[in-house]
């Protein structure tokens, strides 16, 4: 698979959450939770990026769970390092 088929499939698995299309919205989800959401959607802010992918985990009901679960360690761990690397000493 090409990069832009990739990018396009995430985009559409997102708009449309498909069980069979788990892996994709997990990629989109995780491209938003670490700050790369420009990768996918160029022209959106990462608010809105962000509010389309929780939607999309939130349609796949029960399934989505370990995504949400994912992405929110993904932003968790952005944040402690941001912290840590603001730490003077």
């Amino acid at each position: 698979m090409r990069p832009g088929e990739a990018v396009r499939g995430v985009r559409t698995a997102v708009e449309g959450p498909d069980p069979a299309a788990i892996p994709a919205v997990a990629a989109g989800v995780l491209l938003v939770a670490s700050g790369l959401h420009g990768t996918v959607w160029p022209d959106l802010p990462r608010a809105e990026a962000s509010r389309r992918t929780l939607r999309s985990v939130a349609a796949l009901g029960a399934v989505g769970a370990p995504i949400a679960a994912a992405a929110a360690a993904v932003s968790d761990s952005l944040t402690s390092l941001a912290a840590t690397l603001a730490f003077p000493g």
